[in-house]
């Protein structure tokens, strides 16, 4: 029965025969080295998603603004043309065009402030309206004419009536018809701007295009942004830092753990070992003793 108990005390693992660190070590490291090539490649993939985006911009505020400008220089000839015909057809109508039909031709023509008729054949009767009176004298005003079959018409215009009348154009875009992109890109018309061209802004990019005559004055601006995604924990670059430092936490606190129970597993086994040792030497003396008293008494009994 001792011989069977010191036999089952002796297959308890010893200290020695115990895990290497390395072994235990060396899957944290292979994790630790594989999320640290994962964080980099979405770190230099997030950079150039950054980079395409605002190329597109550049491109798009480009395509946007001289598109949308050559839109509005054709739908002011269009409203132009369309005020003479509109003037010729009164002619038509009429033998002799009165004051009412000019203002009626005025009022039907809201960009224009004021116009003079001047016949043919008596240019001493020419006919003036004006429309000042019901509104504000505009602080730019143009003047244009054209010539009839009777005569020759003048007027005198508000460049800023005249496109508030084509603005619809700005939002006839694709982009600015996407609702979720339409925060991230604007159009307007700027009067008198500084410099024409692609403007570089902290925040975005910028494209000027000028209308063509008769609004010289006036230009296109198209802005899109190229900082939505890249702020926050919108950016994917953050994203990536975040996510990396987060899995290299857990990698140490499990590599933490496991050698701390790899130092608890040699502490019992060392305390094993302690007991075996002890057990042993607690067993081996008695056998030692009745041993020998057992020779003792078998050399005296012969």
């Amino acid at each position: 029965m001792l011989r069977t108990l010191l036999a089952r005390l002796k297959a308890i693992p010893r200290a020695g025969d115990r895990p290497e660190r390395a072994s235990i070590l060396l899957p944290f490291v292979i994790i630790s080295i594989g999320l640290g090539v994962l964080a980099w490649r979405s770190y230099l993939l997030s950079a150039r998603l950054e980079a395409g985006v605002k190329t597109l911009a550049v491109q798009y505020a480009g395509y946007a603004a001289d598109i949308t400008a050559r839109r509005i220089d054709t739908a002011v000839h269009n409203a132009i043309f369309q005020a003479a015909e509109e003037w010729q057809q009164v002619e038509r109508r009429t033998a002799v065009p009165t004051s009412t039909a000019l203002q009626t031709w005025l009022n039907s023509n809201d960009w224009i402030i004021s116009a003079i008729y001047v016949p043919d054949y008596d240019p001493g009767s020419s006919i003036f309206v004006s429309s000042l009176h019901d509104r504000s004298v505009p602080s730019v005003r143009l003047t244009r004419e054209f010539y009839t079959s009777s005569g020759l018409v003048r007027y005198t215009y508000d460049p800023a009536r005249l496109l508030d009348r084509v603005r619809p154009l700005l939002r006839q875009q694709p982009l600015m018809q996407t609702q979720g992109m339409q925060p991230h890109a604007e159009l307007a018309i700027l009067p008198t701007p500084l410099r024409h061209g692609g403007q570089l802004l902290p925040d975005g990019f910028a494209h000027i295009a000028p209308l063509a005559t008769p609004l010289t004055g006036y230009a296109v601006r198209a802005f899109v942004r190229t900082n939505f995604g890249t702020s926050g924990w919108e950016n994917a670059r953050y994203i990536s830092i975040w996510v990396s430092v987060v899995a290299f936490a857990l990698t140490a606190l499990g590599a933490y753990l496991a050698l701390r129970g790899l130092k608890r597993e040699s502490e019992t086994m060392k305390l094993r070992a302690a007991l075996i040792a002890n057990v042993s030497h607690e067993l081996r003396t008695p056998l030692s003793m009745l041993r020998l008293g057992a020779e003792t008494l078998k050399r005296s009994s012969k």
